[in-house]
């Protein structure tokens, strides 16, 4: 080996070498302003959920302010963490989770807080398509009370997240359809795993992603995503069956309700209702929400819009619960 190529290799390693500590040290310096500013991180790698949220949480910071179970699924303050068996199973993504705000100003806070005699998990994590939910339900399933009750929460956003193979800079599951049948695809990848190793690494491709406006490649037409919606749904009313309980399914196009593509993705949702015997319900059809009832991001609920939310759902839903009794408060 000649000198100069052997100064060539010293100098290219030491740039390496020198590149990997400067990562490491912006790395802990993220994690240090985490910890200094009082956030927390709320999601870790899950390798086939592609990510699910952090249990055991404790008043976290992320930004709002969140508790966990040892399962990760939001809680009230104070309520327990360890239990394993539940009545009902909350099913959804942000939606369901109830980002932005205080858990007992969610959609999932307000039903447990009438239904105190119900043990109900709020399996929901951020970020979720309807195939994820169908892993997450698969997962948790044996936790479910036999005839307990399973929800269902559609907003119109997973017909593409169900064709999308990452959300954000996170790579997540993706099934495709072979005929009739389900395929999946997990969320192996080595760069998968290297961005959750490292948080700078998934910050950086995030705000590359954004400056770049870049934007993830969404697989097959609105009719395959039908499809695939209704064989995910089909699925699921197979693993809530073999519980023998029942699939409650709830849909929203938030304020996009009135718009022609949002009332032809509602009658998707109802069909597949109707296919695998769940019971349908559409926040859209009389829709309860006001202009002022969404959140900063003009697209989640606020406090008012959840409690408005809960309002118009609980006298359809609550005859679905098990052990049905009028909830506090419940008229009639």
């Amino acid at each position: 080996m000649s000198a100069r190529l052997r100064r060539w290799l010293t100098r290219l390693g030491a740039a390496a070498a020198g590149t990997a500590l400067g990562l490491i040290i912006l790395n802990y310096a993220f994690l240090a302003g985490e910890y200094l500013s009082g956030h927390q991180r709320m999601y870790t790698f899950d390798a086939l959920l592609g990510w699910r949220v952090l249990p055991n949480l404790d008043a976290a910071r992320t930004p709002y302010i969140t508790y966990t179970d040892a399962h990760g699924f939001r809680i009230l303050p104070g309520e327990s963490r360890d239990a394993h068996r539940f009545d009902v199973m909350l099913v959804g993504d942000s939606f369901c989770f109830g980002s932005w705000f205080s858990a007992e100003q969610t959609l999932a806070g307000l039903l447990k807080l009438h239904h105190p005699a119900l043990r109900i998990a709020n399996t929901a994590v951020p970020g979720y398509g309807t195939d994820q939910e169908l892993l997450a339900l698969q997962r948790y399933a044996p936790m479910l009370k036999r005839g307990g009750t399973v929800v269902l929460l559609t907003y119109i956003n997973d017909f593409d997240d169900i064709r999308d193979r990452w959300e954000e800079v996170r790579e997540k599951p993706r099934f495709r359809l072979e005929g009739d049948q389900l395929v999946l695809e997990p969320p192996q990848s080595w760069l998968n795993r290297l961005l959750w190793s490292a948080h700078v690494f998934s910050v950086t491709a995030y705000l590359t992603s954004l400056a770049l406006g870049l934007q993830p490649q969404i697989y097959g037409d609105d009719a395959y995503a039908a499809r695939l919606y209704e064989a995910i749904v089909q699925r699921m009313a197979g693993v809530v069956t073999a519980r023998h309980g029942s699939l409650v399914i709830l849909f929203t196009a938030g304020r996009s309700a009135d718009l022609p593509a949002s009332r032809r993705w509602q009658a998707v949702v109802r069909e597949a209702a109707a296919r695998a015997g769940a019971r349908f319900f559409s926040l859209d059809d009389q829709n309860p929400l006001g202009p002022t009832m969404f959140a900063p991001d003009k697209i989640h609920w606020n406090a008012a819009g959840n409690r408005a939310v809960y309002e118009f759902i609980a006298p359809r839903l609550n005859p679905l619960l098990p052990d049905h009794v009028p909830a506090r408060n419940e008229s009639g």
